[in-house]
């Protein structure tokens, strides 16, 4: 529970610094030889999907829990979450072509029994009700 605190600030910070811009946060931090990894959402009101690569150097797929990368998205929004070659690719979308409200959206939150030697994301795409590429921006912190 800790951690999700220390996430929730740092995501919280980083998001209000930037509420102007569409981007996907994501926000590391290790305790204990564990290490959670929270997925946020930026949005101007306009993001109905979203996805990104999540590259965990050191990880393999037996130090990887994915049970909660999505476990926050709104109920009009569908996802998934896999891993391989240690990398997570991230992608959600609305079926409804319903946009995010504007601000911060939790997405959810990967578990490492590991400390990855270096996570940093890829291929980021942002995408608006229209089906329009508004931003590849994907900020990554770690703690």
């Amino acid at each position: 529970m800790k951690l999700s605190a220390v996430f929730c600030v740092a995501m919280i910070s980083s998001a209000v610094a930037n509420a102007s811009d569409n981007r996907i946060v994501v926000s590391a931090s290790s305790a204990k030889g564990t290490s959670a990894v929270a997925i946020d959402v930026v949005s101007d009101g306009s993001v109905s999907a979203f996805q990104t690569f999540l590259h965990f150097e050191g990880v393999s797929d037996k130090q990887i829990d994915l049970s909660g990368c999505l476990s926050n998205l709104p109920k009009d929004m569908v996802g998934r979450c896999d891993f391989s070659a240690g990398k997570v690719v991230v992608a959600v979308y609305s079926p409804s072509i319903t946009a995010l409200p504007a601000g911060l959206t939790p997405v959810g939150v990967i578990k490492l029994v590991a400390s990855p030697s270096a996570i940093r994301a890829t291929d980021g795409d942002i995408s608006n009700t229209k089906g329009e590429s508004v931003s590849s921006l994907v900020d990554v912190t770690v703690n």
